[in-house]
């Protein structure tokens, strides 16, 4: 199958939802990006609070790891659109 254009979700339905919390790893944020580039769809980041030290409960996430997902997803520019919600939203007239 070919991976969808930038811009052009290939299903504006199929929202995968990552909840950033204190045990998701680097790698499984990367992986879902990398899925969401190779089929299409939109992938939504949810977060609560950015740390700077130790993420002690569930609603918190390193700042330094969010960094490194923010570096992943500038990596992959070409490939996808990093679009806020109201974004998103507008451009489906939700």
């Amino acid at each position: 199958m070919e991976a969808p254009e930038p811009g052009q979700p290939s299903n504006k339905y199929k929202i995968k939802i990552k909840n950033l919390i204190n045990t998701v790893t680097i790698a499984q944020v990367t992986a879902a990006i990398d899925e969401i580039i190779n089929t299409g769809g939109t992938l939504v980041f949810l977060n609560h609070i950015l740390v700077t030290d130790t993420a002690n409960t569930s609603t918190e996430y390193l700042t330094s790891n969010f960094q490194q997902v923010v570096d992943y997803a500038y990596e992959k520019k070409e490939q996808l659109d990093v679009i806020t919600m109201t974004e998103y939203l507008n451009q489906y007239g939700l």
